[in-house]
C-alpha cells in the first residue's frame, strides 16, 4: 500500500490531513505543499499510518515543533518523533509535547536556561530554533 492523504475540514479554523498507509520521503514533498496551502490551523492525523521512513519522521518532528498537532500518533511513531526532536536539539521533546508556557519546567527549562514569554534567556526565539531545525531536516532529506 502507498500513502493516501485525505483533507478533512473539521471546522472553519482547522484542517485535518489524514494520512493512511506508508509515509515515505516522496510523500513528504506533497504533504509539505498541502500544509503550505492552508491558512488555518493544521492537524496531521496519523491513526492509519502503518510504516514511515526516517525522512518522514524528521519532517513530522519539525511539523510538531512548528505547532502542527500530530493526532492519533501510534506509539512506535510517537517514540521515534520524540527521539528525532531530541536529536535535532528540540528543547522540550522529552515530554512528547511542545510548550510555549513561560512557566514550563523540565527539558524546556534546562535546555536553554529557561523561557521568558516566547524568548529564551539566551535571547533566541522559537522562530530561530525552528529555522535551525528545518535547515537540519532539509540537510538530512538531501543526504
Amino acid at each position: 500500500m502507498t500513502c493516501r492523504i485525505e483533507r478533512l475540514a473539521s471546522d472553519e479554523s482547522t484542517v485535518v490531513l489524514r494520512l493512511c498507509g506508508r509515509l515515505q520521503v516522496e510523500h513528504v514533498i506533497t504533504l509539505k505543499q498541502l500544509i503550505g496551502q492552508e491558512d488555518c490551523g493544521k492537524v496531521i492525523d496519523l491513526m492509519e499510518v502503518t510504516l514511515v521512513d526516517r525522512e518522514a519522521v524528521t519532517f513530522l518532528a519539525v511539523c510538531e515543533l512548528k505547532g502542527i498537532e500530530l493526532r492519533n500518533c501510534p506509539a512506535f511513531l510517537r517514540e521515534w518523533v520524540t527521539k528525532e526532536q531530541l536529536g535535532l536539539g528540540a528543547p522540550n521533546a522529552a515530554s512528547g509535547s511542545v510548550s510555549n508556557d513561560a512557566n514550563a519546567e523540565g527539558e524546556l527549562g534546562t535546555a536553554k536556561g529557561g523561557v521568558v514569554g516566547q524568548t529564551f534567556r539566551d535571547t533566541s526565539t522559537w522562530d530561530e530554533i525552528i529555522r535551525v531545525l528545518e535547515e537540519e531536516a532539509i540537510k538530512k532529506l538531501a543526504s
